[in-house]
């Protein structure tokens, strides 16, 4: 399952034009996702993909120290 959801996400990427994926006002809901910021596609790709993770260790440490 997760081997297809990577595929799909390479393939939405693969589908989209450079111009789509780096400039901004290039898809409406990237421009209505945020009210004062102006993402570009790759952004929300990033923030959504892999900037969650940013975070994993500490929550681990947290949840360690709690259960431990």
């Amino acid at each position: 399952m997760l081997k297809e959801n990577i595929n799909s996400i390479y393939e939405m990427i693969d589908s989209l034009s450079d111009e789509e994926l780096f400039e901004p006002h290039m898809r409406k809901w990237a421009d209505e996702a945020t009210k004062t910021a102006v993402w570009e596609v790759y952004k929300f790709i990033h923030i959504n993909m892999i900037a969650p993770f940013g975070t994993f260790r500490t929550k681990i440490r947290k949840w360690k120290k709690i259960a431990l």
